[in-house]
């Protein structure tokens, strides 16, 4: 019987179900309006990108290839300045606090690129750790970042955003600079494990407010170019900053030493970001 009355419930009309409010609140107009793709623009962006990363990566032609990277960003920028819909507004830049915030992401991703990429050599090389334990190796950054991110909410409306910032940069920095001195004495913990703890809530209360300060005050047409340029930034410095720490660093042969120069670099990355980020952030909200 009961079987009986579950099967007459679920078959029961739903009639008495009132769907006024959504009649009322959902239309089904559609907006009918010519789209508009900056296929030039788009074109030469990843040229220019190509041609500079090449520049800093290849045995050959450095010079011919960063002549024309240059060129097609410049070529870049002004065919964005006279385009009705450009894939990279630069109304975008006339805000201090996104400048800022796009700067800030292109160096902190730089050295958090450089980070990833050449720490895990060192464990497998100096350290002699295999692949699978590299990957253990890096929990206390992982769950430093997911404990971190869980009380970030929580944090930025008793301190707020800005000043999230600045900490997630300092413990960054921080990190980086302990980096800088491994010796094969240190082994992990001293040498890495404590320092990704660092890095690894730095980089969970750095990332997000960058995020925010990046589309911040964005016009409704401008929003999906303010998201797609803060992701474009963080592509793009990754991949700059490594190429870049690859031409500094990767020509040394003692491992130890190549860790040193790579991280030392990278912390002039993170020192670059944290400055971007106080001055045309912090001061564009002051002025405000």
């Amino acid at each position: 019987m009961e079987g009986k009355r579950g099967s007459e419930c679920l078959l029961k009309p739903v009639s008495n179900i009132d769907f006024n409010p959504v009649f009322k609140y959902v239309t089904s107009k559609t907006s009918k309006q010519a789209i508009s793709i900056d296929y030039w623009g788009s074109i030469l962006s990843i040229l220019a990108v190509a041609s500079l990363l090449y520049a800093m990566t290849a045995d050959n032609n450095q010079i011919i290839f960063l002549i024309i990277g240059a060129i097609l960003l410049a070529v870049f920028v002004i065919l964005e300045s006279k385009l009705k819909k450009p894939i990279m507004p630069l109304s975008l830049f006339k805000d201090f606090e996104r400048t800022g915030a796009f700067i800030a992401r292109f160096f902190y991703m730089a050295a958090m690129m450089s980070f990833w990429f050449y720490t895990p050599q060192l464990m497998q090389g100096d350290l002699h750790f295999a692949p699978l334990w590299v990957g253990f190796g890096f929990f206390p950054m992982t769950m430093v970042m997911y404990i971190v991110a869980l009380k970030l909410p929580e944090l930025t409306q008793k301190i707020g955003n800005a000043r999230i910032l600045h900490i997630g940069m300092l413990l960054t920095l921080i990190g980086m600079i302990i980096v800088c001195f491994f010796q094969n004495s240190f082994g992990y913990w001293w040498g890495i494990g404590v320092p990704m703890l660092l890095i690894g809530a730095g980089q969970s209360m750095s990332i997000s407010p960058l995020t925010v300060s990046g589309v911040i005050r964005t016009r409704g047409e401008e929003s999906g170019a303010a998201s797609g340029l803060v992701n474009a930034v963080h592509q793009i410095g990754g991949a700059v900053g490594l190429a870049f720490v690859a031409l500094v660093a990767g020509n040394i042969n003692n491992q130890v030493m190549r860790y040193q120069v790579s991280m030392i670099t990278a912390t002039i990355f993170v020192i670059i970001a944290l400055i971007s980020s106080f001055f045309l952030i912090h001061s564009n909200r002051m002025r405000r």
